[in-house]
């Protein structure tokens, strides 16, 4: 009987919207392009392709957003806790009232008024 891996338990205690949208991340030495997996307001997990994240590492995150129909951007202060083939998981530092409120706007759910809802995008 073949052996199976055991099942990974997801330990992210927030809430989480899956993304797949392009971020920046910026890790002091170069502004490289990612892919948002998924995002809480705790953290996030980043796709890579062409460079590799390794664990302890600060980073900044940047998403960009329409909020009230402008686009702008939002810059997440990060540090990878977890890093993989493929990507890593960042888990956000001291986020300022702003960005906390914004990535609130994307995670949680709007029962009120969905279309209030920033739209996240992908960087240029």
């Amino acid at each position: 009987m073949p052996e199976v891996a055991p099942r990974r338990v997801d330990r992210r205690l927030g809430l989480r919207r899956m993304a797949g949208v392009k971020v920046l991340v910026y890790d002091g030495i170069q502004l490289t392009k990612g892919r948002l997996r998924d995002i809480s307001v705790k953290g996030a997990f980043i796709e890579t392709k062409t460079f590799a994240l390794a664990k302890g590492t600060h980073v900044e995150v940047v998403l960009k957003i329409r909020r009230g129909g402008k686009p702008t951007h939002c810059r997440l202060p990060a540090k990878v806790v977890r890093a993989e083939r493929g990507g890593a998981a960042v888990v956000f530092g001291e986020l300022d009232e702003q960005a906390y409120n914004i990535l609130l706007e994307i995670v949680r759910p709007f029962e009120q008024n969905p279309a209030a809802r920033p739209k996240i995008g992908g960087c240029e």
